[in-house]
């Protein structure tokens, strides 16, 4: 199909470009007996998929820091991007590790319910040709405590049963 020609009991075909092509071939035996000739696309993809995260959930970026709330889901996928105007080679697995630990995804997406604390996550995709995309990772906060407050009142004042503060004119109310 791009006009290369061969002969021989078997012909590699190598070197060609990334893209779609197509490869037309047939056989003739040395006293004349001929294959109908064939026709077959061949697709060479040689990118990496990309990938990228989300938080399903309550999340915040704060001081470039992620947090995300406890019982969200941290969502990875893995797009393998076509070549030209050839079809990539799909997604094969997700390679994710969380604070060491590494598990396997089939396809292009993994969901992650990350316990508390300060998350590592690490991750990387491949697709079905074995071209991997390069580690990324990001560093998560998961938060499930609420936060507190307290009052504190300087000088004359209480809350009463009813849950109301009463102070004094001059007294100094403190919310932390």
């Amino acid at each position: 199909g791009d006009g290369a020609t061969a002969a021989g009991s078997s012909v590699a075909v190598c070197g060609l470009a990334p893209g779609l092509h197509r490869l037309s071939f047939g056989a003739e035996a040395r006293v004349g007996n001929r294959e109908a000739a064939a026709d077959v696309q061949a697709v060479v993809d040689i990118l990496a998929p990309e990938t990228a995260f989300s938080v399903a959930g309550t999340s915040a970026e704060v001081a470039g820091a992620l947090y995300m709330r406890l019982g969200g889901t941290f969502v990875i996928t893995a797009a393998d991007l076509n070549v030209s105007t050839a079809p990539a080679a799909g997604t094969e697995r997700l390679l994710v590790s969380v604070d060491g630990a590494t598990a396997a995804f089939a396809g292009g997406t993994a969901e992650l319910n990350l316990a508390e604390g300060r998350r590592l996550v690490e991750w990387t995709a491949a697709d079905q040709v074995g071209n991997a995309s390069l580690t990324r990772q990001a560093t998560v906060y998961v938060d499930g405590a609420p936060p507190a407050t307290a009052i504190a009142i300087q000088g004359p004042g209480f809350v009463d049963g009813l849950g109301r503060l009463v102070i004094s004119e001059g007294s100094t109310v403190t919310l932390t």
